[in-house]
């Protein structure tokens, strides 16, 4: 609870400091408030602007990752008063997806999103105190980085391959392959040894990471089209998975029992599209409930693809859909299926 108490006050005077005419005047983290529904939440915190206030249900959170911000949305659809992150640094990438989800923050290093009926705060990209500025990362969470990253943490073993094979497998050229290996290692998601063997670490950071970036550095540039199709087309439907995979809430829904799909995702090797098409007669519609998306990995081993894309994959879609049932699904998925990859070796 120290801990916690300290780190409230730096965020709380970060945030003063930043914006000397709104005060987050009081606040208490000495024991937790009485339990709302079914969460408890750490604190409360008062925010003060002239004579308004807001009264603020605090979660802190010294380490924020991305599982972490699914817990806190699902918080926040029960909670009677809003819900205020305190954490030590969210990123830029991280700022922006907590604005869009409108989960309101502060952290110790002046970074903050409030957003209240008569007002709203943005601030984003202040480091830490005593922190060098990261390298600058024009590829690592772009379109190009994202695949490598994704192959890299997929494909456990790709990582002690050559930039040759990790090109290959993550469908970039050689050289952007090099560059962002680099920048892995640059940004300490990668280490290697005096014989020159790499060995990824913090994959779960890395992870949380791209699937952050994912939907809206990559998934955008895939897309092929939203279709409508005949009532249940795809419920008994057995795609061929060398050009033709589930990804999403069906890909979901075969890997746990546990969600009936409502939106339909496929991934589809791009000059199949019209075949696919004719074959399910889907007609294009901007309101469909079927997304076509254009797989970005090359074919691996035949007899090792399966009819729905890695589990990895259809966890970023869940959480790039964001409802609470989604989120609850990604998080079987997460413990049976994804965890096993980013253990520390």
């Amino acid at each position: 609870m120290a801990k916690d108490t300290d780190l409230l006050r730096k965020a709380i005077t970060a945030f003063n400091d930043r914006f000397t005419g709104l005060k987050a005047l009081e606040f208490s983290a000495t024991a937790p408030l009485p339990q709302v529904g079914n969460q408890r939440y750490d604190t409360k915190v008062h925010l003060r602007s002239g004579k308004r206030e807001s009264l603020y249900q605090a979660e802190i959170k010294p380490r924020f990752s991305h599982t972490v911000r699914q817990l806190l949305l699902m918080q926040k659809a029960s909670a009677n008063r809003p819900l205020l992150l305190v954490t030590h640094y969210v990123n830029p990438e991280m700022a922006d997806q907590l604005i869009r989800d409108n989960m309101q923050f502060i952290d110790s290093a002046g970074n903050a999103f409030i957003n209240l009926g008569f007002l709203r705060i943005i601030s984003k990209g202040n480091l830490p105190k005593n922190r060098a500025p990261l390298p600058s990362s024009p590829r690592l969470f772009k379109a190009s980085g994202l695949k490598v990253v994704f192959a890299l943490l997929s494909r456990p073993d790709l990582i002690t391959g050559t930039l040759r094979e990790i090109a290959t497998k993550s469908g970039v050229s050689l050289g952007t392959a090099a560059g962002i290996v680099e920048e892995i290692k640059a940004r300490l998601y990668l280490i290697e040894d005096n014989k020159g063997t790499r060995r990824l670490i913090r994959k779960k950071d890395l992870f949380e990471a791209w699937v952050t970036a994912y939907p809206e550095q990559l998934r955008p540039k895939i897309h092929l089209g939203k279709y409508r199709g005949e009532h249940g087309w795809w419920y008994e439907k057995v795609l061929q998975p060398a050009w033709a995979q589930w990804g999403g809430e069906v890909a979901a829904s075969r890997l746990t029992n546990y969600l009936f799909p409502q939106a339909i995702t496929v991934y589809l090797v791009g000059v199949r599209l019209d075949e696919f098409l004719l074959e399910n007669k889907l007609r294009l519609d901007g309101n469909g409930t079927v997304e076509i998306l254009e797989r970005f990995w090359p074919t691996g081993d035949l007899g090792q693809i399966l009819e729905t894309v890695h589990p990895m994959l259809v966890y970023a879609d869940l959480i790039a859909m964001g409802n609470e049932r989604n989120i609850e699904t990604a998080k079987i998925i997460y413990d049976q299926h994804i965890a096993r990859y980013l253990r520390e070796d």
